[in-house]
């Protein structure tokens, strides 16, 4: 017999110290949600993924002026010209990208100015850089300027989307974003059991066993073995979570 690995070795080591054959299917949905718990107790790097994300509307343009002002309105200093009379807008589908969870960054793609004349990378003399096309998150309510103008080089989050303003034409963008693991929080079948992608669950199962375990032994009212798992700083499931940092957050040397 093979020997086991992955999400099969968690359940039997649970199996092991708990002894609750009758509970096999919560224990399975157990392991399924302490995994994407971990995974969301932190911005781990390995949860990091990068990717290009092309618009299906290539440049779109919003007028980014007023009408000037005309009469006894002209006196004052509302209206002036500005140096581009359009501010690109794009929509960034959410849905599209595979477990998103949160962005990392956004960085647009640009080969035109706002006057279309060609940029030009830096680095490699070709059309086309990010070079210089960071985009910064504000709030909803704070996607204008002093003035009153709408900001550009700018986005929000408004549902399943990602709502850009930009001061050049947009046709993609770069994203980094964290997402979650393919998990099957309702799993009611040893085949929905086995589908999943975790890095935790395959390089860090003993933290998940003592995780489970903990929660167990609560549910069947064993507090004292709950609470022997959880204790600090030499119980189980402290240990185990201290290996997992330890191993995973990355710090700067430079």
């Amino acid at each position: 017999m093979a020997a086991l690995t992955g999400i099969e070795l968690i359940y039997q080591l649970v199996q092991d110290d708990v002894r609750r054959p009758d509970l096999a299917d919560k224990i399975r949905r157990r392991i399924h949600r302490a995994a994407l718990g971990w995974h969301r107790a932190d911005d781990w790097k390995r949860d990091f993924l990068e990717t290009v994300y092309e618009f299906d509307l290539e440049g779109t343009a919003v007028p980014n002026q007023i009408p000037p002002a005309s009469g006894a309105n002209a006196l004052f200093m509302n209206w002036a010209g500005q140096i581009q009379s359009t501010i690109n807008v794009q929509v960034l589908d959410l849905t599209e990208l595979i477990f998103f969870r949160k962005v990392g960054y956004l960085r647009k793609y640009m080969t035109v100015t706002p006057y279309g004349t060609a940029i030009f990378d830096p680095t490699t003399g070709r059309q086309g850089t990010v070079q210089g096309g960071d985009l910064l998150e504000r709030s909803p309510d704070s996607m204008f300027d002093g003035y009153g103008y709408d900001a550009t080089d700018k986005f929000y989050r408004s549902g399943d989307n990602i709502n850009i303003s930009a001061s050049t034409p947009l046709n993609k963008v770069y994203i980094g974003y964290f997402r979650d693991p393919k998990l099957n929080l309702g799993c009611t079948t040893e085949a929905e059991f086995l589908d999943y992608e975790s890095w935790i669950i395959d390089s860090y199962p003993d933290l998940i066993v003592a995780d489970v375990k903990a929660k167990l032994f609560t549910d069947t009212g064993k507090a004292e073995e709950a609470n022997a798992i959880r204790r600090p700083p030499l119980g189980e499931l402290p240990i185990q979570e201290l290996r997992l940092r330890s191993a995973e957050t990355r710090v700067s040397l430079r």
